[in-house]
């Protein structure tokens, strides 16, 4: 899942990208998501940086719901220790 904003993948030859996993954990870093009729979470803990060739053809566009909750999750993490 690249979680990475539109401006900065446009400009850098890399993307950020947070994995997809069929285990879903009730972790306050993971998000329960359904995708392609496939139960699952994306592991925000996993979070790494990878050259755009790297990616993929298959994308998985979140709600505007799921994309919110991705939101507060990055920021409550990267906020607990400042």
């Amino acid at each position: 899942m690249i979680i990475s904003p539109d401006e900065m993948n446009d400009s850098l030859g890399t993307v950020i990208v947070a994995p997809l996993t069929s285990t879903v954990r009730r972790l306050p870093f993971y998000l329960p998501v359904k995708y392609n009729d496939h139960e699952g979470a994306i592991a925000c803990d996993q979070i790494k940086t990878i050259d755009k060739r790297r990616v993929g053809e298959e994308f998985v566009v979140l709600t505007k719901k799921d994309a919110k909750a991705l939101s507060s999750i990055l920021v409550n993490m990267f906020q607990a220790n400042v």
